[in-house]
């Protein structure tokens, strides 16, 4: 659903092999979150099961890209994180 302040949306879904992974990948994005860091976006997080939905609603294009930009790059610390966690 598109809001009027917030015009342009996107949303990605991540899929994990157990729900315990998604609860381990929210409670690591959680505080990003909690901290507004600007008024021309949001986001939003929904799990079900294995899997992880990310929300984007943003005024523009440009803060649409770096929110994806930044909340993927995040996604993708936390998966190498849990990667060399397992490997030790």
């Amino acid at each position: 659903m598109v809001e009027t302040e917030y015009p342009i949306y996107c949303e990605l879904e991540f899929l994990y092999e157990t729900p315990y992974e998604v609860e381990v990948t929210l409670s690591a994005l959680t505080p990003e979150v909690n901290e507004e860091k600007t008024r021309r976006g949001r986001v939003q997080f929904h799990s079900e099961g294995n899997k992880l939905k990310i929300e984007f609603k943003a005024k523009d294009l440009t803060v649409l890209r770096s929110m994806i930009n930044t909340y993927t790059r995040w996604i993708n610390i936390i998966e190498k994180t849990k990667m060399i966690k397992e490997v030790k």
